[in-house]
């Protein structure tokens, strides 16, 4: 489920919806098996249930 844009946020929707696809900030790569790994974020924070939890600290 992807959200349809931020709730009367034009400016982070034109950063965050490019081509109508939604850039999370999450960084990762494809291994030749097609398995995803999740390395990073772009965004170093990420905001779960009103908590912050930043990259370095997972």
């Amino acid at each position: 489920m992807v959200i349809e844009g931020y709730w009367e946020n034009e400016m982070a929707n034109q950063s965050a919806f490019i081509d109508g696809y939604w850039r999370s900030g999450d960084l990762a790569k494809i291994d030749e098996d097609g398995f995803i790994y999740i390395m990073d974020r772009k965004k170093d924070m990420i905001n779960r249930g009103g908590e912050k939890v930043y990259s370095v600290e997972v």
